[in-house]
């Protein structure tokens, strides 16, 4: 008994079931999939995302703490005050907590 030998409305609605069922399958496949991908999602929201939020944090204060070291190195340092023929010359010199 091959297909052929069956009416068109019996073939016609074997194709509309099998279609229906290849439909279902794959909107079943589709919804796992992104369940799984709703969990992982999660999961990197809960460890990544805060654990990259802290690094850029101790960034920024790092950053800040070397600023603030310069600003701290350029206000220690003094002129060295010459003369030469006469007239004065200033060159910088850091002085390093030495005087």
């Amino acid at each position: 008994m091959t297909v052929r030998n069956h009416s068109v409305h019996l073939r016609l609605t074997l194709f509309m079931a099998a279609f229906v069922a290849i439909v279902m399958g794959l909107s079943a496949i589709t919804a796992i999939s992104l369940i799984s991908i709703d969990h992982k999602i999660e999961a990197v929201d809960q460890k990544w995302l805060i654990s990259t939020a802290l690094l850029g944090e101790w960034t920024d204060r790092i950053s800040e703490f070397r600023l603030a070291d310069t600003y701290r190195t350029n206000a220690s340092i003094q002129p060295l005050h010459l003369k030469y023929h006469g007239r004065e010359v200033i060159f910088s010199r850091p002085t390093c907590g030495l005087t």
